[in-house]
Formats: structure tokens, C-alpha cells, sequence
């Protein structure tokens, strides 16, 4: 197989699976996946953010290196790099899963923080209990009381 055929192959792989990848976090099956760290550094979860523009990086490099075109592969991969930061910085939420939409509307950043660290302690219980969505209303409230409850005994 030549070099140009890899390349090709390369390309065209990262068009699929890019987009394939940020489907299935955005269909919120693998709920355990984003769960975030409770500090505030970056976490592989926000890897999910790059599914699109790998997939804009992929098909348009693909294209210019099929078509001999350096300057179409060159958009696809400085493309690809903007397309990224951009949704590594803003996480838009078109590409997050209804139930962590659900989460982030009902409640503020420090109780989601608890709740993250407390779903992180005992991961398979909390997916078992998130798979519905009064599963997952249930385990928000008694992760709220818990934070409440934790919250009073440290400042009381």
C-alpha cells in the first residue's frame, strides 16, 4: 500500500469516526464518561468536544490530498485546529446529552461539582440509578441534601 493510500485511508477514517464519536456522547449512553474531576483542570471528557472537528479535519484534508490540493488540505487542518479550540473552550451545548443539560439547568456549579465527585466514588451505582430520568432526578436530590448537609456541618 503506498504512503498516498494511507494518508487517504487516515483521512477519511478521522471524517467517520469524529462525527461518530461525538454522536454517541451526545446520545448520553456512556453517562459514566463525563464524569468530570471536582478540580478544576481539564479531564478527558472534553476530548468528546473534538468529534466534529476531526471529522471537518478529516474530510477536508482528504479531499485536498485526493485532489492534490495542498491548500484544501491546509484549511482542513488549520480548520480542524480553530474548529476544536473553539468547542474545547465554549462546549456548546448542542453537543451535550439531555441528561447533563437536565443537570446543569437545575442546578449551580458547586452542587454539580459534589455531585460529579460523589458519582466518581461509586461510578456503577450512579450509572445504574442515572439510566431513567426519575433515576436521575432522584439521585440529583439526594445529592443535593448530602451537599446541603455537608455544606451546613463545615460552616456551622
Amino acid at each position: 500500500m503506498s504512503e498516498n493510500t494511507c494518508v487517504t485511508i487516515f483521512f477519511f477514517f478521522m471524517a467517520i469516526a469524529g462525527p461518530a464519536w461525538a454522536l454517541e456522547f451526545k446520545s448520553g449512553k456512556s453517562k459514566s464518561t463525563y464524569l468530570p474531576l471536582p478540580v478544576n483542570t481539564q479531564t478527558p471528557v472534553y476530548w468528546y468536544y473534538t468529534g466534529w472537528p476531526a471529522g471537518f479535519f478529516g474530510l477536508v484534508s482528504g479531499v485536498g490530498w485526493v485532489i492534490e490540493s495542498r491548500p484544501v488540505a491546509m484549511i482542513g487542518v488549520f480548520g480542524g485546529l480553530l474548529l476544536a479550540i473553539v468547542f474545547l473552550t465554549w462546549k456548546p451545548d448542542w453537543l451535550k446529552p439531555d441528561w447533563l443539560l437536565w443537570l446543569e439547568a437545575n442546578y449551580d456549579a458547586a452542587t454539580l461539582r459534589f455531585m460529579y465527585y460523589q458519582a466518581r466514588n461509586d461510578e456503577a451505582a450512579w450509572v445504574e440509578r442515572a439510566e431513567t430520568q426519575a433515576g436521575l432526578e432522584a439521585w440529583a436530590k439526594e445529592m443535593e441534601g448530602l451537599y446541603q448537609a455537608w455544606l451546613r456541618q463545615r460552616y456551622d
